[in-house]
């Protein structure tokens, strides 16, 4: 008999009746004004046709503008849901906090694609598709390089698994998880917002990350 144990959870739901238009207007205009940030490629390179990474520009984040207040919450009362899975506990659920310590999007077509990476700087990370084309990249997941199992001595395939995105899909995961999105094939853009999440406490807790409020920066 065999028993699979530590499996890896993954949440998806669909956000209806979201300001779509808007929310693409507010993306082609941070495109238009955010300037790139020091990674090394030049402004051309970083805005390449087929594209685009918008963390990779210093124009605010995606979190903080108004477009996105309504998905803001929705992350939020998502995130618990996600977590009830693990402790079905209401005092627990309600001392911890919700933070989005990073967000921004991507815009992707005519073959673009995002390799396989994960989110050290996350708890959880999530996407919600605002705008998804017919034949849209997939989201994609990896078995950890570290996966016991890749070390067995017998020749291994492992399968990845796959995410077809739809409008206003949102996806949840651990943002260590290995992920990627496959080659979007259509010349139509597919929108869609990424966030990594901190999930805190207000209180000192073992084990947990203290509310950014305690947080002190050294110099």
């Amino acid at each position: 008999m065999i028993e699979n144990i530590f499996s890896t959870p993954i949440y998806k739901t669909i956000i209806k009746n979201y300001s779509k238009e808007s929310m693409i207007d507010r993306c082609n205009k941070y495109i238009q004004e955010a300037k790139p940030c020091g990674t090394g490629m030049s402004p051309a390179e970083l805005k390449c046709k087929d594209v685009y990474l918008g963390d990779n520009f210093n124009g605010g984040q995606i979190h903080d503008f108004e477009e996105f207040s309504s998905l803001n919450s929705e992350i939020n009362k998502h995130v618990k849901l996600f977590l009830k899975n693990f402790q079905d506990d209401e005092l627990f659920l309600n001392r911890i906090d919700v933070h989005a310590q990073k967000s921004w999007l991507v815009k992707v077509k005519d073959g673009g694609a995002v390799q396989p990476h994960i989110h050290p700087n996350g708890h959880l990370s999530c996407v919600f598709y605002i705008d998804v084309p017919d034949d849209a990249g997939e989201l994609g997941f990896l078995v950890p390089p570290s996966h016991p199992v890749l070390s067995l001595p017998i020749p291994l395939d492992p399968e990845n698994y796959h995410i077809t995105p739809e409008n206003g899909m949102l996806v949840i995961f651990p943002s260590t998880l290995w992920h990627y999105v496959s080659c979007s094939m259509p010349n139509i853009p597919r929108y869609s917002v990424s966030y990594d999440l901190m999930c805190t406490t207000h209180l000192p807790e073992e084990n947990f990350c203290l509310d950014p409020s305690n947080w002190k920066k050294l110099k």
